[in-house]
């Protein structure tokens, strides 16, 4: 059921999209494809799971280090990134973080994080129903919302992949204007 899987997008809460927008503008920049970079602990899983779910195919790898799976002109890279630092253990990035706070280099823990430079994949489906009850299942798929109509009129959903990025889904057919 590979042909349920049309396109992705990414939506990025900064700011500067405008700016950015602006300054391949004035370079005329022509905008050929998207490359999407995930982080994964276990790449190898990873890679299963975003063939199974979404279509994607395997089209570089470098070892545990970097993959690349496209659809269409899409492609998502899996850049490797140390259990060991994502948990927060001796001299990761989280440990790094947490001593930070304590020297009170950072905000307090009831501050709400900041959203920008936050990604969040998009992706759309012709008929989101049939997505949803054929990856449910799926071995690392945990379904965070299940398929339901948004105030907007379309139809949306939200999953997440086995290192728990969120993942929204939604159904095309549903946001075309007749």
């Amino acid at each position: 059921m590979r042909g349920s899987f049309v396109c992705v997008c990414v939506s990025v809460f900064a700011s500067s999209c405008s700016a950015l927008i602006s300054c391949c503008s004035l370079l005329l920049c022509v905008l050929v494809s998207v490359c999407v970079p995930l982080d994964s602990t276990d790449p190898e899983r990873s890679i299963k799971f975003y063939e199974d779910v979404f279509g994607f195919e395997l089209r570089i790898k470098h070892g545990k280090w970097w993959s690349e799976l496209s659809a269409g002109n899409t492609t998502i890279a899996l850049h490797w990134v140390d259990s060991s630092a994502a948990k927060g253990e001796e001299g990761g990035a989280a440990s790094a973080s947490a001593a930070a706070s304590k020297d009170g280099a950072s905000a307090s823990s009831s501050d709400k994080p900041s959203q920008a430079g936050v990604a969040s994949p998009s992706f759309f489906v012709e008929d989101l129903d049939a997505f949803h009850s054929r990856v449910q299942s799926l071995p690392g798929l945990t379904v965070v919302k299940a398929p339901a109509k948004q105030p907007w009129g379309g139809a949306q959903a939200s999953y997440k992949d086995p290192d728990g990025l969120t993942l929204s889904v939604t159904e095309v057919k549903k946001m075309r204007t007749e």
